[in-house]
């Protein structure tokens, strides 16, 4: 009977020990700046590698993401800046980005739209 218990017990402790094992952080919080002129980037994007969770900066640059796993990869990116990945570990509360400005010749420079319309037309015609 007590072999039994104790076997319960230790299943039991063994379930709690691997679900702990995959850890959420609650909160990450940050500010992404250019790394030149120090100025802050508002709405660059903030996503969570693999998975479509987005967090988009504030106009003053700041950010945060709720409940990332431990071991994620934060991606930031902003237009006209080098994208940037940084790994999540268990003591990441807040972070301080600096992006690369890109140079001239690697920007876009021409953009081209090209669209279409169906229409279907009726005709008018006078009642007697």
């Amino acid at each position: 009977m007590i072999n039994i218990k104790f076997k319960s017990c230790a299943l039991f402790m063994f379930f709690v020990c691997t679900l702990s094992a995959n850890v959420e952080l609650p909160l990450i919080g940050g500010k992404i700046n250019d790394i030149n002129s120090g100025e802050s980037l508002p709405y660059a994007k903030v996503t969570i590698k693999d998975t479509n969770r987005v967090s988009t900066a504030n106009q003053d640059g700041s950010f945060t993401i709720l409940n990332i796993p431990v071991g994620s990869i934060l991606v930031i990116n902003k237009m006209g800046y080098e994208s940037k990945e940084i790994k999540v570990s268990s003591d990441t509360k807040r972070l301080i980005i600096n992006l690369y400005k890109l140079e001239k010749d690697s920007l876009i420079e021409d953009v081209v739209v090209v669209g279409s319309v169906n229409s279907n037309m009726m005709q008018q015609s006078g009642i007697s």
